[in-house]
């Protein structure tokens, strides 16, 4: 299960936009892997690249970076629950042209994947 369904993206040029993912999985989650997606306009002129997509590192020892998030959180502070956690996935909009955007963020772990949809709508 992963909550949202899909990820919207609304914000002004040079934001930063982060959505937290919630991840429930029937096992638990070992070898997470997110992978950030080029993200097409819907005239297939433009791209927002991977590179405006962040992912912080998943481990709480490394040094935050710009999305001001510590990689994947546990729900472990009040459920301590291996299968469950809350990734932050965060969208550096300052190189974004306006128009309307979308793709699929891929989430993987051990065994399995998800497909997550992204949309940037018009600005």
């Amino acid at each position: 299960m992963i909550a949202p369904t899909q990820i919207d993206i609304v914000g002004m040029k040079g934001a930063i936009a982060t959505r937290r993912l919630f991840v429930k999985t029937p096992q638990p989650i070992e070898g997470m892997q997110l992978i950030p997606p080029d993200l097409n306009s819907s005239d297939g002129t433009q791209i927002l690249p991977p590179a405006a997509v962040q992912i912080p590192e998943m481990s709480p020892k490394q040094p935050q970076n710009r999305c001001q998030a510590s990689g994947i959180e546990r729900i472990a502070a009040s459920l301590e629950k291996s299968n469950e956690a809350i990734l932050p996935v965060c969208f550096d909009l300052k190189e974004a042209p306006s128009g309307e955007f979308s793709s699929q963020l891929q989430l993987s772990y051990q065994g399995g994947q998800q497909l997550v949809p992204i949309i940037k709508p018009l600005a």
